[in-house]
């Protein structure tokens, strides 16, 4: 969406789990086919390089993103997560009531 205008934004993402080896393997940034199916060409031809059979995400996509092990549970951790302008959930909503 930003396009041109993206150097001139201050973007950072935050990316925690409750699991070191999902946190580990994301760490990684490759990522075969099947898990890039429902995203677009174009923004894989931009963010991600070829290597193999699978994409790993481009360094400086790379470098935007710090990980965290957090518990979403745990009221203190929750303090550690600094203010989010989004806040994208996946496979996170079906453990609360």
């Amino acid at each position: 969406m930003l396009r041109s205008e993206i150097g001139a934004w201050d973007i950072r993402i935050t990316a925690n789990d409750l699991s070191e080896a999902v946190l580990a393997q994301a760490r990684e940034g490759i990522y075969s086919e099947y898990a890039l199916r429902t995203t677009p060409k174009e923004i894989v031809a931009r963010y991600f390089t070829p290597d193999g059979g699978s994409f790993k995400l481009k360094p400086e996509v790379k470098r935007l993103v710090s990980f965290g092990q957090i518990n979403l549970s745990d009221r203190m951790q929750l303090k550690r997560v600094e203010r989010s302008h989004i806040v994208f959930c996946r496979n996170v909503i079906i453990y609360f009531d």
